[in-house]
């Protein structure tokens, strides 16, 4: 049987916005931090660490269910941003 991946399919570099997930998509339950925000967040602290951004949020601190969904995000995000200060 071959293995079921969960993990969300990584954006290309050259993805349309279209394969994020939808701004009122909630990434932590425990904050109701939805994917606009968490954009947000990204962009003001995009020379920060994804601790800094746990922090700053509040997210990921309660169940840490949304933690892995969390450090993808951040970490395209951040890469996006810096791509678009080039």
């Amino acid at each position: 049987e071959a293995p079921v991946s969960i993990a969300p399919a990584a954006p290309s570099s050259d993805s349309s916005a279209s394969e994020w997930p939808s701004p009122d998509k909630v990434i932590c339950a425990c904050t109701n931090l939805d994917f606009a925000r968490l954009q947000d967040a990204v962009a003001r602290l995009s020379h920060d660490s994804f601790e800094t951004l746990l922090a700053q949020t509040g997210a990921g601190r309660t169940c840490t269910a949304c933690l892995l969904d969390l450090e993808y995000y951040f970490v395209a995000l951040k890469s996006q941003v810096h791509a678009g200060q080039e």
